[in-house]
């Protein structure tokens, strides 16, 4: 259909709707399509940041638990010696 005659049978404003609609609604339907396409990649990149910081996280639990058992150790070893410190020096 030639744009004239659809001018002449639907008026102007209608004419006018249509343009609206092909030029400016049209492509910012596919541009937020490739929004919604990147947004699902940057949340998929997300996931596996988050993942591999837990997996990060839960080896440095590991290490302070480790760190702190030697610590419980060696603190009862302290206590041990201060005791035979002790009764080396009484008369």
């Amino acid at each position: 259909m030639d744009w004239l005659k659809f001018v002449e049978q639907y008026g102007l404003a209608s004419a006018g709707l249509v343009a609206v609609f092909w030029y400016v609604v049209l492509p910012l339907k596919d541009r937020h399509i490739k929004f919604l396409d990147s947004t699902e990649e940057t949340n998929k990149s997300l996931a596996k940041t988050i993942e591999k910081q837990a997996e990060i996280l839960e080896g440095v639990q590991t290490g302070l638990e480790r760190m702190n058992s030697k610590i419980d150790k060696m603190e009862e070893v302290v206590e041990k010696l201060s005791v035979v410190t002790q009764h080396l020096r009484m008369p």
